[in-house]
């Protein structure tokens, strides 16, 4: 029987020996794959940061953007006002020289 035992208790030793060099390499396992998620939560927030650095200068881009366009669209405005005013302008005072040589004309007619 004690021959029985001391099998029995080789047998027992080597198993715990196996089931502690499992629990050791789940251990490490463990280990290695917390420190990779650490890497990648890391790469996670350094991304996340870039986006919101390219969406901060895409909204500013676009802001100046549309205040340029804003004042071309005003800026084009006026100057058509302005254009139209100046043809407008012109065509009263050929308008008024032509009626003035009529007038003077008729009156020249007239006296005559």
């Amino acid at each position: 029987m004690p021959e029985q035992n001391e099998y029995f208790d080789k047998f027992l030793e080597s198993r715990f020996a196996h089931i502690d060099a499992l629990v050791q390499n789940i251990s490490n396992a463990v280990n290695d794959l917390k420190g990779q998620f650490v890497d990648l939560k890391g790469q996670f927030v350094d991304l996340r940061n870039e986006v919101k650095e390219e969406n901060e200068a895409t909204r500013a881009d676009n802001k100046a953007t549309r205040r340029w366009i804003f004042g071309t669209v005003v800026g084009t405005g006026i100057t058509v006002l302005l254009g139209l005013a100046a043809i407008l302008l012109t065509f009263v005072q050929i308008q008024n020289s032509w009626m003035q040589q009529v007038i003077s004309f008729v009156g020249k007619m007239i006296v005559k």
